[in-house]
């Protein structure tokens, strides 16, 4: 059964983060049954349909990324999003609770990600062309916490559209060839830390990295401060701590 965990900031701040288990490739908690193996159905189910296309390739994920991992939980079914899902509203509309978040992120990368290294932040970037945009406040916050560079060389094509009331189906590849590098040679041999406020459908995370695996860089993980989820998924794996 999935375990909550409380994370407090220094301001006092406080919000459960994502319970464990949860999975290695988008951060979703997971009861018993995927628990023990650390990945969702969706995530292996996208594993094994690479794997009948390209029966000789070997892959370490999924997706361009090879792990996700998230601070709270965005709910999209309770009332304000539940108490992270509150602060991350509030980054995405005012810009606020940047500090909070990013150190959540950091406190989970910390905790959560031992033997892993990055050498360079990149933001998601965002379809508001009102600057500055929320992922690129909460990586320059994550930034100066963990003491790394931020680059944000990632920007949207001017037709993208968001994919917010697009059918499910659709809304992974919304960002497919709709976002492109500005600058490669910030990226070329660096391991990446792409930063993002919400992980959904993990499409973004994944056409980002793709462009930024493609720029030269040598490998990408994402952190994101919350994992979208609802309430009958969180039933379903017998999550019963705070929201």
């Amino acid at each position: 059964m999935p375990s909550p965990e409380m994370f407090t900031a220094r301001d006092g701040t406080s919000f459960p983060l994502v319970p464990v288990p949860c999975c290695h490739y988008c951060s979703i908690p997971l009861g018993d049954s995927f628990g023990r193996w650390n990945i969702c159905w969706r995530c292996n189910t996208r594993f094994r349909e690479l794997a009948r296309a390209n029966p000789d390739e070997i892959r370490q994920s999924p997706y361009s990324f090879t792990r996700a991992v998230a601070a709270g939980l965005y709910i999209t079914d309770y009332p304000e999003k539940g108490s992270a899902g509150r602060l991350i509203k509030e980054l995405k509309t005012g810009g606020g609770h940047s500090t909070v978040l990013a150190e959540a992120i950091a406190h989970v990368l910390r905790t959560r990600c031992h033997g892993h290294s990055w050498d360079i932040i990149v933001p998601v970037p965002a379809s508001s062309r009102k600057p500055p945009a929320p992922t690129e406040m909460l990586a320059l916050e994550l930034g100066t916490l963990i003491n790394m560079r931020v680059a944000p060389v990632l920007e949207l094509d001017s037709s993208y559209e968001s994919g917010q009331g697009m059918p499910e189906a659709r809304k992974f590849d919304n960002m497919k060839g709709n976002v492109r590098i500005t600058e490669a040679g910030d990226v070329r041999g660096r391991r990446i830390m792409l930063v993002d406020d919400i992980m959904t459908t993990r499409g973004a995370a994944h056409w980002c990295s793709t462009v930024l695996l493609e720029a030269g860089a040598t490998e990408v993980m994402v952190a994101v401060a919350g994992r979208s989820v609802d309430l009958r998924h969180l039933e379903f794996i017998g999550y019963s701590g705070p929201f």
